[in-house]
């Protein structure tokens, strides 16, 4: 495979999801696309690529300046991988869609990607649900996000990180400003009652807004009642949470 792509040419989409490619593989088929300067989207998610595979795809975005859509999501590249990847985006003003779902990139690895989501003037998805990057790394997201002169951000995921409520007001906080995002996910943290009642006071006015999932948290059955009868959404999530008052 990483042979054929050599002769490829104008290439703009390399989709290899949930292929099991690893980390050598990861590297062999990098070597095969270094040149491809046309190439905009890269997903490579469910591959087990490792931090290994994330140094080589830091490689390749080297000269892909107009890179729009990154998926790195399962992929275990860690802090150590996140590193790599945030040197080398740097300079991608371009870039749209962003996930890196479930790597557990910490915080140290959030800090390292903080020039990345600032530089970005397009950034419309940004997804780091399970990268246990706690308040702490919530703060670096919304600081480096906060930091446009236009915002054009449509979804925010940040599931299973383990953010409390002072988190979670930082968050309310940005959408606030932000009146493009539509859909927020907030579920298996540590929000409770306070920060609930935050989401409520900056989603009640806002009727663009169409998902927010804040399952698995510490919310009581009342204040989840206020959320459900104020928001005109299509899909609430709110199971697991304290139904009691």
């Amino acid at each position: 495979m990483a042979k054929s792509l050599e002769n490829k040419r104008n290439l703009l989409v390399l989709d290899l999801t949930n292929n099991k490619i690893m980390s050598d593989g990861c590297t062999a088929v990098c070597k095969s696309i270094q040149t491809q300067s046309t190439l905009r989207e890269l997903l490579l998610s469910q591959n087990f690529i490792g931090p290994g595979g994330a140094k080589a795809v830091s490689k390749v975005l080297l000269n892909k300046k107009y890179i729009t859509e990154l998926a790195l999501s399962v992929n275990g590249i860690f802090a150590e991988g996140a590193v790599a990847l945030g040197q080398s985006l740097k300079d991608k003003k371009y870039l749209e869609v962003f996930n890196l779902k479930k790597n557990e990139i910490g915080l140290q690895g959030m800090k390292t990607l903080e020039d990345c989501l600032s530089l970005s003037k397009t950034i419309k998805e940004l997804n780091l649900t399970g990268n246990n990057i706690g308040d702490d790394g919530v703060a670096i997201v919304i600081k480096a996000l906060s930091n446009k002169k236009r915002q054009s951000l449509h979804v925010l995921s940040l599931s299973n990180n383990n953010i409390s409520s002072k988190g979670c007001k930082m968050i309310c906080e940005f959408i606030a400003k932000c009146h493009t995002l539509e859909e927020l996910q907030l579920s298996n943290n540590q929000i409770d009652n306070d920060g609930a009642q935050e989401l409520i006071k900056v989603l009640k006015n806002r009727s663009n807004f169409s998902n927010i999932d804040i399952d698995n948290n510490k919310i009581s059955g009342e204040t989840l009642t206020n959320l459900f009868n104020l928001l005109p959404l299509r899909n609430l999530n709110l199971l697991k949470n304290s139904l009691t008052d």
